[in-house]
């Protein structure tokens, strides 16, 4: 504890206990023969004694605050005192006991009080007085109101003595916000027009609304506005508000009260949060709309707002020349390596306190042989976790030697691969970015059955590049509700550009499909949807696979709107050799087996890897090498269960 506090401390319980003395004396004074003969005047010497120490104080005592913020009249302060200074010195709970004529009866009652100070009301304990209101005293259960015994609520007697701490309900749901953000000049911009527009406005809505894709800048923002309006951040997962209204109305009251009496501001996430959840929740709803001071809600422009009259902001991620500023200030050595970190912002889009986190982890590692690779594993990392719940991400091992595809073919995947390389030097330097703002994304569509080579050149792709590859599947984005695929798509593609992911709609024939006359509003509904997952493959600062077995199902006016189109065809007899030498990554394992014959059977790439590895079991089963006799029943067992007939000539002298 710093030394102002410690001295701030010890004022303020002085400035408390002589206020509670002061309140005593009239208390006593009115019960004493005294009493009835003139009126109480206060202590020159107290009253001289509480104007020094508010002089020397650098801030007010608590007790000026309560009386401030909670509105307490005369009276009402004096119940508060005479409650807490029972808690604090035992010679006043004994004063009471003696006016009661009870040595028990060392709580005051209301009838008590009433009766021991001039300017009394009765409404002092009304339901709506300040006093029950805020939860100030409580009055324990037993004979009429105002006989019952009072007693000052254990928070406010600590706050009063200088020690403020959340009660349990809200200390399970709220935490202080003690970390320290970084901060971007554009994100110091917002903070400074948030700062005035709350200043301006002071009897506005309190909630502020911050728009954005990335918590921590949201919440950087906020803390930021708190610091320089003098508030303390603390944090709320929108998740965690109960679902009872009478617990919601408990813990409101008492967040009111905090905030109230120690300028906290609250930040909810709603991050987490279903619409289920957020938008139809009454009592998120409730609890927002209740909240006196001032409340930030994180959100992503997708969410429905939880205030009526809300301030709103968008937070944006920093650009990419402030994310280079941010490595070559976080990184050891960063300005030597800043070509490498021109090309990084060019795939990954991270936060500001992304990089901080990627960065120092970069630090702190052993061996920098191969920087380059260092930094794109560790963007990879610190970007996966929330991509990793949206789409399944594929691990990327084939290189461009394993993949067996013809000459044109190949040729077209490197180039599409060159265009996701140099996107940035193009649309930048180029200037082509100034010129058009639709159909910057790169898309293609690989079409071609089953097992003919697509996702494995997206994983070729994906691997030159150093980049994530994962596959949606379409059929858990696609939503039967209005405007809920366009959510689910949403979340997909900004999640895929801040970690320069690879996406692979996988089967997108199943939304994709030809596109006939719209008869109802599930037809509508579904031109919507495409409508919307083209406009984001043209805008998507990545790559955009997708695959089908069907091409023709495919709409022309979709596949138009393709950058590349690659039909992937049944390899032929000398592919299939190719495929096959490849099938076995340990040759050591292999006796006797004629490639050229092998070839024979007219299958895709796919059902050739799963008869070499289904042989390869069946050989460890019998302890001896892979020979034709595995191969063959293994590809019986493969063309079973495809459902195809496998004909004499494919197998012609396999045994």
């Amino acid at each position: 504890m710093d030394k102002n506090n410690s001295f701030w401390l010890e004022l303020n319980r002085s400035y408390l206990m002589t206020s509670i003395q002061m309140t005593m004396d009239e208390l006593s004074f009115h019960f004493s023969e005294s009493g009835i003969e003139k009126p109480f005047e206060k202590s020159d010497e107290s009253t001289k004694l509480l104007e020094e120490i508010g002089n020397i104080s650098h801030r007010k005592p608590n007790l000026d605050v309560l009386v401030e913020r909670c509105q307490l009249s005369e009276f009402e302060k004096n119940i508060l005192l005479v409650c807490a200074g029972i808690e604090l010195n035992s010679t006043y709970s004994q004063l009471i006991s003696n006016i009661q004529g009870n040595p028990e009866a060392v709580y005051p009652s209301f009838n008590l009080l009433l009766s021991g100070f001039c300017s009394t009301h009765w409404d002092a304990i009304s339901p709506i007085s300040p006093l029950r209101k805020w939860d100030l005293i409580h009055f324990n259960s037993g004979t009429l109101l105002a006989n019952q015994p009072m007693k000052i609520d254990e928070g406010i007697l600590h706050y009063l003595t200088g020690f403020s701490f959340l009660e349990e309900q809200l200390a399970s749901l709220i935490k202080r916000d003690d970390e320290k953000y970084l901060i971007t000049e554009s994100q110091q911009y917002l903070v400074k027009q948030i700062v005035s527009d709350y200043s301006k406005n002071v009897h506005s809505p309190k909630t502020i609304e911050l728009n954005g894709i990335e918590t921590k800048d949201k919440m950087a923002v906020a803390k930021n506005v708190c610091e320089k309006l003098g508030f303390t951040l603390y944090n709320l997962d929108a998740i965690l508000i109960p679902q009872k209204l009478e617990d919601v109305i408990i813990i409101e009251k008492l967040w009111n009260r905090q905030a109230s009496l120690n300028r906290f501001a609250l930040y909810i996430d709603c991050s987490n949060s279903t619409d289920d959840q957020q938008g139809n929740n009454n009592t998120l709803n409730h609890f927002v709309k209740n909240c006196k001071d001032l409340v930030f809600i994180g959100q992503d422009a997708s969410q429905k707002t939880l205030s009526k009259n809300p301030n709103r902001y968008e937070v944006e991620k920093p650009s990419q020349k402030e994310q280079k500023l941010l490595w070559v200030k976080l990184l050891n050595d960063g300005d030597e390596h800043s070509k490498i970190i021109n090309t990084l912002v060019e795939h990954f889009n991270l936060s500001a306190n992304g990089i901080k986190v990627a960065a120092h982890e970069i630090n702190q590692a052993d061996s920098h042989s191969n920087y380059e690779n260092l930094l794109w594993k560790t963007c990879c990392k610190h970007t996966r976790p929330v991509l990793e719940n949206l789409a399944q991400r594929i691990e990327t091992l084939a290189t461009w030697s394993d993949i067996v595809l013809p000459r044109e073919d190949i040729k077209m995947l490197k180039e599409i691969t060159m265009h996701v390389k140099y996107r940035s030097k193009v649309y930048n330097e180029g200037g082509f970015a100034k010129k058009q703002s639709r159909g910057l994304g790169i898309s293609a569509l690989f079409s071609g059955e089953s097992g003919t080579g697509k996702t494995m050149a997206a994983e070729v792709i994906a691997n030159d590049l150093m980049l994530d590859l994962y596959r949606v599947d379409l059929s858990q984005v696609v939503n039967k509700y209005i405007g809920e695929t366009e959510k689910n798509l949403k979340k997909i593609f900004d999640a895929a550009e801040e970690g320069g992911a690879i996406l692979l709609f996988d089967e997108a024939d199943a939304l994709f499909g030809k596109r006939g006359e719209v008869r109802d509003s599930h037809d509508r509904h579904s031109n919507l949807q495409i409508g919307y997952l083209l406009q984001r493959m043209e805008n998507f600062n990545g790559l955009a696979i997708l695959t089908t077995n069907m091409k023709n199902a495919i709409d022309k006016a979709f596949e138009r709107r393709i950058r590349f189109s690659l039909h992937f065809e049944r390899p032929d007899v000398t592919q299939r050799k190719r495929i096959w030498e490849k099938a076995f990554p340990n040759k050591e394992w292999v006796n006797g087996v004629d490639y050229t014959k092998l070839a024979l059977a007219n299958i895709p790439g796919g059902n050739i890897k799963n008869i070499a590895m289904n042989a390869a079991f069946l050989a460890a089963s019998e302890n001896v090498k892979i020979g034709m006799h595995h191969l063959l029943q293994a590809t019986k067992s493969e063309y079973k269960k495809v459902d195809k007939h496998l004909s004499n000539s494919e197998i012609k002298d396999w045994e």
